[in-house]
């Protein structure tokens, strides 16, 4: 019954940890705990002194083999951040780290992480966004971080705590961010827009309709899709409701989908230019 109680205890605790973590076995019932978990195939071991739980995520147990922990992107996606999938494992090693053991293949980046103490089970999110902001793109990097500000996950003057000795570039970055977007796809235009030179506001209240993602000077309003897969026929039925209630009032409603977005943008550019430069947005 003891090794049971203790057996349960460390599933418990390497189930908080994201489904793989370190255990200490500094006492003969811990260990006795950790040899039966193994034997009944509840624990698996990873690695000297690190166990998984079986199903457990394959990224969190792969960045145990290498030698650390899940960071950047790999831990944001895991931690339910809005987050561009850039196919790579992102793991965080300790500055001293020895005896890594790299994959073959080309998807893994290590992120050499002076915070990050052997045996830790975790990275800090601070740590964690510093390094989405060191090895993503301009724009994912602020979508990911608008969406740990906008479940308030993290504050603005933390994230320029941990930003404070990054490169210049990282620093930049958080003026560009917005706890107010609601969504990835949100973001990216937002940004893109901001880049062009077009003011943009967000989440902005209008009478009858509620809040819009997006609206570029007085009348365009932008409404961005958050998911690939966005054809409820409730949904449906809502956003042509608020786009007809928009025309009525004298907006300019468009509305993009997940994959315009994402992979259809240069399609979509030319056109928000146009409504622009005809001054069709005021």
């Amino acid at each position: 019954m003891e090794t049971d109680a203790e057996l349960d205890r460390i599933e418990r605790h390497i189930a908080e940890c994201g489904g793989a973590a370190r255990v200490r076995s500094t006492d003969r019932r811990t260990k006795r705990a950790l040899a039966r978990g193994v034997a009944c195939r509840r624990l698996l071991r990873v690695r000297n002194g690190w166990y998984s739980l079986p199903g457990a995520d394959p990224a969190a147990v792969a960045a145990v083999r290498v030698g650390g922990v899940r960071t950047s992107t790999s831990a944001t996606r895991a931690g339910g951040l809005w987050t561009w999938d850039d196919g790579k494992l992102h793991v965080a090693v300790p500055l001293h780290a020895s005896r890594l053991r790299l994959p073959r293949a080309a998807s893994l980046c290590v992120h050499w992480c002076a915070e990050l103490v052997t045996g830790a089970n975790a990275l800090p999110l601070a740590v964690v966004l510093l390094h989405v902001a060191m090895c993503q793109l301009f724009e994912n990097a602020v979508a990911v971080i608008d969406s740990a500000l906008n479940k308030r996950l993290i504050s603005m003057r933390s994230l320029e705590t941990a930003f404070a000795g990054a490169p210049e570039r990282c620093r930049r970055l958080l003026a560009w961010c917005d706890a107010a977007s609601q969504s990835g796809t949100e973001s990216l235009v937002r940004v893109r827009l901001r880049r062009l030179g077009i003011a943009v506001r967000t989440q902005v209240p209008i009478p009858g309709v509620g809040f819009v993602d997006l609206l570029v000077g007085n009348r365009l309003v932008i409404e961005c899709d958050s998911r690939e897969f966005h054809d409820k026929a409730d949904s449906y039925a809502k956003d042509r409701e608020r786009d007809l209630e928009l025309i009525r009032q004298g907006y300019l409603p468009l509305r993009l989908t997940y994959g315009q977005i994402l992979f259809r943008w240069h399609e979509v550019e030319p056109v928000i230019l146009e409504i622009v430069r005809a001054d069709r947005h005021r």
